[in-house]
């Protein structure tokens, strides 16, 4: 019925960028297509994870096999830091990929076509969309988009309890 009928409401938009190792000889302005990509080494997230499909669905929409990872890792942050040390290229959150490239450990890969985005939002039970709890939690992310309209840090607020729940399952 409708107390278990699930509520999914959109709180910001999560890009990914290409990152690689600083002084790379891909980086720079000019556009880097997603052949040139193919023959680098890569650093990817552990499958299912959603940047290893959104990594996968951009080389197969080119007609492009995607590449075997030289690693795996599943945290976006130590996928910028194996990139940081030279491992390889990875995909990173773009909130991620900026903080990293503005303390000069990444260079963000100008790639075309850029990779897909996802949506992020609260999921909850429609039977409990006015609780409080999820009240406040709108609130302050409304509150934060308005202070931050970037969206710096807001997708790992969003995102990180329910990552955090699935880990632990």
């Amino acid at each position: 019925g409708a107390q278990f009928s699930l509520q999914f409401e959109p709180v910001a938009r999560e890009h990914y960028r290409v990152i690689a190792p600083p002084g790379h000889r891909l980086g720079g302005r000019v556009p880097v297509g997603w052949g040139r990509l193919a023959s680098e080494p890569w650093v990817l997230n552990l499958p299912p994870s959603l940047a290893r499909v959104f990594l996968e669905a951009s080389f197969r929409r080119q007609g492009i096999e995607p590449p075997e990872p030289v690693c795996e890792a599943d945290s976006p942050v130590s996928i910028t830091r194996m990139v940081a040390s030279g491992v390889g290229l990875g995909l990173s959150p773009e909130s991620v990929a900026r903080e990293a490239a503005a303390n000069g450990a990444v260079t963000v890969l100008p790639v075309r076509p850029i990779p897909p985005s996802a949506t992020l939002g609260l999921v909850y039970r429609q039977a409990g969309a006015d609780h409080p709890r999820i009240d406040r939690l709108r609130h302050a992310l409304r509150h934060a988009r308005r202070h931050h309209p970037a969206g710096d840090g807001i997708e790992a607020v969003a995102a990180l309890p329910c990552a955090d729940r699935a880990a632990k399952r």
